[in-house]
């Protein structure tokens, strides 16, 4: 008898052990993780609790200088527009929008990481050195974009925008390279 109520208890811990796991495996799919930690919750769900209870960490869809970005390369492709011809090439401007945005989306996937860190460690560090010195490049092409605005205007009453046509392609090469080794296939 003794052998037979141990064996009902054990099996109703398992499956209550396992129906706890399947609820936080459910909460933690719908907060967005991955099936992997999902189903992991289902045997090791004590470890994960604190991880289901948390805020879930916004998802951007725009970085921090989404704004910025588009208010500069608007403000020059606005500035540029003539309706005989465009002034500056139009592939260059969109080549260098999606470069900016590129970036700055990258740095809004790592301000997540950051704020899920925790403690700081030699890593985190090394994550805020990397995304400052990104967030400058962006906000550096960003002020670069509004001089070449203010050029433009300058070389429209001389009738030659040749120099900044040099320029923005000179900021579009520079930011094509820091795009190329920001991606995983280049060496940075």
């Amino acid at each position: 008898m003794t052998s037979t109520l141990a064996l009902h208890t054990t099996a109703v811990l398992a499956v209550g052990w396992v129906l706890a796991g399947a609820v936080l495996a459910v909460r933690l799919s719908s907060q967005g993780h991955g099936a992997g930690l999902s189903l992991a919750a289902i045997v090791g769900w004590p470890f994960l609790v604190t991880l289901a209870l948390a805020p879930p960490t916004p998802v951007r869809t725009r970085g921090p200088l989404a704004d910025a970005i588009d208010a500069a390369v608007g403000g020059l492709r606005e500035a540029a527009e003539d309706p005989d011809a465009p002034l500056l090439p139009p592939s260059d401007l969109d080549a260098l929008h999606a470069d900016l945005t590129r970036t700055d989306l990258r740095l809004a996937r790592v301000d997540a990481l950051l704020a899920n860190a925790g403690a700081a460690t030699p890593a985190t560090a090394a994550l805020h050195t990397a995304r400052d010195e990104a967030h400058a490049r962006v906000r550096e092409a960003i002020d670069e974009l509004v001089a070449i605005r203010l050029q433009l205007g300058l070389h429209l009453l001389d009738g030659d925008t040749r120099p900044v046509v040099a320029r923005l392609g000179a900021l579009r090469r520079r930011m094509a390279a820091f795009e190329e080794t920001a991606t995983p296939g280049g060496t940075a």
